[in-house]
């Protein structure tokens, strides 16, 4: 109603037809433009905000985290959450037109000090399974109590019950091997 009295009075459109087609096409327009963000959303990656610069580097008895060398001895307890792994999926909020695909930058290293410091920086994952690559670091790590079990289960995504049997028969085997070398 509001639309014919827009066309008649303020336009002074005479020619119903001709002013319908248009509307049809205006509407159609933004619905497929609707359709195309949506879609695009699902295939873009989410802005980075900020740069990524440095190294985390895991060696047997020292990190190197934001340039700094923390020996293994200093170390108290290691946090590490590595869910974030570039073209994870995270959907969007309910009519959102947003990148739909992580660039795998929302991981934490955290590392506390005997001293009570605590360093944490932020890390990108290609793959899901990333930090499995340095899975005798972190057994090391484990075995010297500075990451508790659970912990090391999650990092290496070991859930399941089998999967954590064989996780703790990988770790004895490890220890065995410390013990002979």
């Amino acid at each position: 109603m509001l639309i014919y009295f827009f066309k008649a009075i303020v336009l002074k459109i005479e020619d119903a037809e001709l002013f319908d087609k248009i509307l049809f096409f205006i509407a159609l327009g933004s619905f497929a433009y609707g359709i195309i963000m949506v879609i695009s959303g699902f295939i873009r990656y989410q802005p980075l905000k900020g740069k990524i610069e440095g190294e985390l580097i895991l060696e047997r008895d020292k990190i190197i985290i934001q340039n700094r060398e923390v020996y293994l001895n200093e170390i108290s307890l290691i946090k590490i959450l590595n869910y974030d792994y570039y073209g994870k999926f995270s959907p969007p909020s309910k009519g959102s037109f947003e990148a739909s695909l992580s660039r795998g930058v929302d991981n934490e290293f955290e590392i506390k000090l005997y001293t009570g410091e605590i360093i944490k920086s932020f890390f990108s994952q290609f793959n899901r399974n990333d930090m499995s690559t340095a899975k005798k670091h972190l057994f090391y790590y484990y075995l010297n109590q500075k990451i508790l079990f659970f912990d090391l289960a999650r990092i290496l995504d070991k859930s399941s019950d089998w999967q954590i049997e064989i996780l703790k028969s990988e770790l004895n085997l490890f220890r065995e091997e410390l013990i002979q070398s």
